[in-house]
């Protein structure tokens, strides 16, 4: 596995550039723009963790990350994850569905769902907002 919070910076770095480029339309329509990464991490061999992270960025660059959501994945999960193969299709063949990442994710899935991927979110989401509502709290770049 891959270190995923390096990963995470990659993967919103695209979203922030957006915010100052040309292709901020959307961005300049919605004031706001989010990204959202769930991903398996070893912290504590061998036990594997489900970790997500939320970026939000704003139509004049502003941005907050926010990261939460810690619980362990089975150990069937962490063996092929090991392997190499994609939590995505993993949770998919464990549970005998399709595009459960686009849907009740593995935290749905595995919670029988008690919460959902979209509750899983809502309070990263709340939370990667608080420097772009308190901007006065949390200076960036040249502030």
């Amino acid at each position: 596995m891959s270190d995923p919070l390096a990963h995470f910076d990659r993967w919103a770095r695209p979203l922030r550039a957006a915010a100052s480029g040309a292709k901020a339309r959307w961005l300049l329509l919605s004031r706001f723009g989010f990204e959202f990464l769930g991903a398996a991490v070893a912290h504590e061999p061998p036990v594997v963790w489900l970790v997500s992270w939320v970026a939000a960025v704003t139509s004049d660059g502003r941005s907050g990350d926010a990261s939460g959501l810690r619980m362990p994945l089975p150990t069937t999960v962490a063996s092929r994850l090991a392997a190499g193969d994609e939590l995505g299709t993993i949770i998919d063949d464990l549970f005998g569905v399709t595009a459960s990442k686009q849907h009740t994710g593995a935290v749905g899935l595995l919670t029988e769902g008690f919460v959902s991927r979209t509750d899983a979110f809502a309070d990263l989401v709340a939370m990667a907002c608080a420097p772009l509502l308190r901007p006065d709290l949390y200076p960036q770049g040249d502030d």
